[in-house]
């Protein structure tokens, strides 16, 4: 589908608006920050971690939860990533360049530190079970964690992959929910509606009578979390109706969402972790977007094109087994050196597998142009 074959009928031109939001933007820091979070909220559970000032800096950093942070940025981008392919088929490799390479070779690290920990010598894995998690791991079924596994560090390799097969469902459910946005949109808000719904219950399915297998299915699909994702593309597909919202205003939407932590701190009203409630993911929505397109070249000049917040993402959780396993009697500086080594894992992930794949998106688009 081209972008000339889009309906546009009440639509602000999703070319011109994803051509705009791309030239320059501060989303390459945004997600860093977003893995940053999640990675340091691990590393106080599982480590031991203690931050400055602990007793606050921990409950305030979980108000700015990084996996909602990455789900409407997901929505954001990857409608934009949509509108703009020459085919589905374009759409699709695209995608797959972006997330497989780099997550294939975490998993190969991952069994490696496994491997160097001494685990598997002790521990030796089934034949047919090690298949299976390998097919798991390298397919779309990341948060599958075996039962030999169970004794390594927490009990879970890389329990954050969770979220890889959520974004993969979001990646297959965009073109369907674009077109229903562009054809019928009441039914696309209705859909918002139930999925923000769905998100509100999830915190007590635990006291419900379902299964707890059926609880944690439910988790990792796209049903809970979707919203966010549609909340990002709403903002997306009318950006040049909405963009005066954000382009500058950080300083606004920060001081609002601190003043909500805050709050949140004291009452409990629903504004941390990943099932924030809806009306701070809206918050969260402002908050990441204004950040986006305030100073929007600071992310060239700080990180120089490096984005590094996918490898510091899916390496966290490995490294810090690794530790666990290893150093379990390790002091406070031995955790901020497993946080350090997460970012030479981040940037060398990205120096010699992420770019490189990335740029083969830009080589086809070339052939094209010159085609």
């Amino acid at each position: 589908m081209t972008d000339t074959a889009l309906p546009a009928k009440g639509l602000e031109s999703p070319a011109s608006a994803a051509k705009a939001a791309l030239h320059l933007n501060n989303f390459d820091i945004a997600r860093l920050l977003a893995a940053a979070q999640v990675a340091i909220h691990h590393a106080t559970t599982h480590l031991g971690l203690r931050l400055p000032f602990h007793e606050v800096t921990a409950p305030f950093l979980d108000s700015f939860p990084g996996v909602p942070v990455f789900f409407v940025i997901s929505g954001f981008l990857i409608t934009q990533s949509y509108v703009r392919s020459k085919s589905l088929w374009d759409y699709g490799r695209n995608r797959a360049l972006r997330l497989f390479p780099a997550l294939w070779l975490c998993f190969l690290v991952s069994i490696v530190l496994i491997a160097v920990s001494g685990y598997f010598a002790s521990n030796p894995p089934p034949a047919g079970n090690f298949a299976l998690w390998a097919a798991a791991q390298l397919s779309f079924v990341q948060f599958y964690n075996p039962d030999f596994m169970r004794e390594w560090g927490v009990g879970v390799v890389n329990g954050s992959l969770w979220t890889i097969p959520v974004e993969m469902q979001f990646y297959v459910l965009a073109p369907i929910f674009v077109l229903i946005f562009m054809r019928v949109r009441w039914l696309f808000y209705v859909a918002f509606v139930a999925f923000a719904a769905i998100n509100a219950a999830l915190p007590f399915a635990d006291e419900s009578s379902l299964p707890e297998v059926v609880i944690k299915l439910v988790e990792v699909t796209f049903l809970p979390w979707f919203y966010m994702f549609l909340l990002g593309a709403v903002i997306s597909l009318h950006w040049d109706r909405l963009r005066s919202l954000f382009e500058g205003r950080f300083a606004w939407w920060l001081a609002a969402y601190v003043l909500v932590a805050l709050v949140d701190m004291t009452w409990d009203i629903g504004a941390h972790g990943n099932t924030i409630a809806f009306p701070w993911v809206v918050m969260i929505a402002g908050l990441v977007l204004s950040g986006a397109f305030t100073a929007p070249w600071l992310a060239d000049r700080l990180l120089r094109r490096n984005d590094i917040s996918y490898g510091f993402y899916i390496y966290h959780m490995p490294v810090f087994n690794f530790v666990l396993v290893m150093w379990p009697d390790r002091g406070a500086a031995a955790n901020w050196l497993a946080i350090a080594a997460v970012a030479v894992f981040a940037l060398m992930s990205w120096r010699f597998v992420e770019k490189p794949a990335l740029a083969l998106k830009h080589s086809t688009l070339m052939r094209r142009q010159a085609a």
